[in-house]
């Protein structure tokens, strides 16, 4: 799959069940042919994201930005069996429009993660939220569970690396403390384990998954 535009790049894919690609990717480009059931039909700055929904049959069935004034970049998108898309990153924004109910409705510095939850359908934001402090952080992965709460999990420049349950994607949790980040990249990650995490940053956990 060829994402659309000249300059995107670091895609995050993404299937459900009838077959339907959900795709994430970083992209400089202005003039996206966006639809108008888009989260975003412009760019908010210079780097963006573009959000994508590609049929079982590989036709384009939507298209747009996701972006404020600062930049975006895509850590993980996973969609959940019923109908709500995941999507994490890190962003310089400090104009996301975050939900009512969000966790952290404003920026905590320069860089901050962020947890992002759309209906697939419409694209309408169902959650976002920021997480971060004044020092560098980013979200690289996010597990869904049963009860369509998420666990967000990324870099953050104070303690190396986080980890946190968004019960409800209305508050989070913290359930303990893991001091080995690579503890959480091979086999299945037990939900009373996870907990802010102090130690070495990690990248992308390929296996951190509880659907």
């Amino acid at each position: 799959i060829t994402c659309p535009g000249p300059h995107a790049r670091e895609r995050r894919i993404d299937a459900d069940r009838a077959g339907t690609l959900y795709i994430a990717a970083n992209t400089t480009s202005n003039n996206l042919a966006s639809t108008v059931d888009a989260f975003q039909r412009v760019p908010g700055s210079t780097r963006d994201l573009l959000l994508a929904r590609v049929s079982s049959a590989f036709d384009l069935a939507s298209l747009g930005y996701f972006g404020g004034g600062g930049a975006e970049s895509a850590g993980d998108l996973r969609v959940s069996n019923n109908g709500l898309l995941y999507l994490a990153g890190a962003t310089g924004s400090a104009n996301l429009p975050t939900t009512s109910n969000a966790f952290q409705t404003n920026a905590g510095g320069d860089s901050d993660a962020f947890l992002a939850v759309f209906n697939t359908t419409s694209w309408s934001s169902a959650y976002l939220t920021y997480w971060g402090g004044g020092e560098a952080d980013a979200g690289q992965s996010v597990a869904i569970e049963s009860d369509s709460s998420a666990i967000l999990a990324g870099l953050n420049g104070a303690t190396g690396g986080f980890a946190a349950r968004f019960t409800g994607l209305v508050t989070t949790r913290a359930l303990g403390a893991i001091r080995n980040a690579a503890s959480l990249t091979e086999g299945t990650v037990a939900p009373a384990s996870l907990a802010v995490i102090e130690g070495e940053g990690f990248g992308p956990l390929a296996n951190l998954s509880i659907r």
